[in-house]
């Protein structure tokens, strides 16, 4: 007697379609297309305005460079803290690092009339 058997071949796509169903999946996926949305938009209004306000091409190039070199460079750098450290110390660590950045600028923005940020706090 022979029997046959019969061979079932698994849909090569089944867990590539039960992920594409998972909620947290798709709320990720959608969340980091919109990010990435918004970033290209942010470029393209820091390149226009940039030729809005000065008609030369360098000076567009130049905004280019110098939005994205800064990302560039320290994803390179961060790469490797990233692996060796606990991450939540190294955001942190970012987060003090951006706030001594941009203290200066908050201390010394003021506008024509209006008095400084730093008076505010003295005010009840």
């Amino acid at each position: 007697m022979s029997s046959r058997t019969s061979i079932v071949t698994a849909d090569p796509l089944s867990h590539w379609r039960e992920a594409h169903y998972q909620r947290n999946l798709w709320l990720l996926s959608v969340g980091q297309g919109l990010s990435r949305l918004g970033d290209g938009l942010y470029m393209a209004a820091l390149v226009w305005t940039a030729w809005i306000l000065t008609h030369s091409p360098q000076a567009a190039a130049l905004v280019t460079l110098a939005a994205n070199v800064p990302a560039f460079a320290g994803s390179v750098i961060s790469a490797s803290f990233a692996d060796r450290y606990d991450r939540r110390l190294i955001m942190i660590g970012c987060d003090i690092v951006r706030a001594l950045l941009v203290a200066p600028s908050w201390c010394c923005s003021s506008s024509a009339g209006s008095t400084s940020p730093l008076s505010q706090w003295s005010r009840p």
